[in-house]
């Protein structure tokens, strides 16, 4: 009995002990090395189980603040969409932002993609969380109602820079670890800021509920078409 936990201990020690040389060895050898991201091009059509959705272009946005530097990649992409989905009388408009490095607060995306000054419109912004899905936000603003939230390429979607760093320092982790060893960042730190609008008809409530139906079916397909590298 003795003999084999000694060498189950002595397995174990081995075990860590190479693992822990490969990676140092491919830090030292093989360091991470400035990767350039593929150009995207947003699909004319994302077909969203029980809404019709119609192709209303390339957007042309608006960076309030300059791009911050890049150390782990070559250059900053980004390529902007927009759709209108509808279904029955309901019309949402949806405008979907591919970002490199992004600032991850919902607040800075809303000024630099939205033209919308949370603060100095007063917003009061309802952060919401689903189960599968993540965080998003809900807000009215001029009569109409908007949802806003940041697909991650791994884990759920994320209102907070606090919520993307989680997301990168786990569940890149969980996923990236083989490309790491092979030379690639760590880190994928991009985001698809999405952002829903539609007038508010009856209820504030209601116009929620269709944000919230629309943005569920938007989540589901870009959680598993998420841009690849």
């Amino acid at each position: 009995m003795q003999a084999n936990l000694e060498s189950w201990r002595s397995f174990t020690l081995i075990a860590l002990s190479a693992a822990t040389l490969a990676v140092l060895g491919k830090v030292v050898l093989w360091p991470n090395q400035a990767r350039t991201i593929p150009d995207y091009q947003f699909p004319p059509i994302v077909p969203l189980t029980g809404w019709h959705i119609h192709n209303q272009g390339a957007l042309l946005p608006t960076v309030a603040s300059p791009p911050q530097p890049v150390p782990e990649y070559s250059e900053r992409k980004m390529a902007a969409h927009g759709y209108t989905l509808t279904q029955g009388d309901a019309v949402v408009k949806v405008q979907a932002y591919y970002v490199l490095k992004p600032n991850g607060e919902v607040q800075h995306a809303l000024k630099a993609f939205g033209g919308i000054e949370p603060k100095s419109a007063q917003l009061q912004l309802d952060t919401r969380y689903a189960d599968g899905i993540g965080s998003y936000v809900v807000f009215t603003h001029q009569q109409t109602a908007y949802l806003g939230s940041c697909i991650n390429p791994h884990g759920g979607s994320t209102v907070t820079a606090r919520e993307f760093k989680q997301n990168r320092n786990f569940a890149d982790l969980r996923h990236r670890l083989g490309p790491w060893l092979l030379g690639e960042p760590l880190k994928d730190e991009r985001c698809l800021w999405s952002f829903f609008a539609t007038p508010i008809q009856n209820s504030e409530t209601e116009s929620s509920a269709i944000l919230e139906n629309a943005w569920f079916a938007w989540f589901s397909w870009w959680d598993e078409h998420f841009p690849p590298l």
